[in-house]
């Protein structure tokens, strides 16, 4: 058990990247495949990393729409009637658009343009 615990710290050390915001006041940390760059994920011919981002960039679309929701009460991604596979389409255009964008902000533009016009 102490091994799996030490195995599990090294691991999260090593997958983690804290980040500051613009003004350097707002830091968060990204755990897992969010600080790679869309390039990396895009020229990527590993199926199983290329899963792996999937999931991740599916789970922070979750995360992220289910903060909206909460906070302002109103349906986001739900209300526009987008499926999971329209998610992750739009967000590998927006990774092509912009290939020196890290997962995270692939994610966060992606989000931000998906709910465009949602009042």
């Amino acid at each position: 058990m102490k091994h799996l615990f030490v195995g599990l710290v090294l691991a999260f050390s090593f997958c983690s990247t804290a980040f500051a915001s613009k003004g350097g006041s707002l830091k968060y940390f990204l755990i897992g495949y969010g600080h790679d760059s869309c390039e990396s994920y895009l020229n990527s011919n590993d199926k199983i990393t290329n899963l792996s981002v999937k999931n991740w960039v599916a789970g922070a679309f979750s995360v992220l729409d289910f903060a909206m929701v909460y906070q302002t009460k109103k349906e986001y991604l739900m209300k526009k009637g987008y499926s999971g596979s329209e998610v992750l389409s739009h967000f590998e255009d927006t990774c092509r658009k912009h290939p020196k964008y890290i997962i995270h902000q692939a994610v966060g533009a992606t989000y931000k343009e998906l709910i465009s016009g949602i009042d």
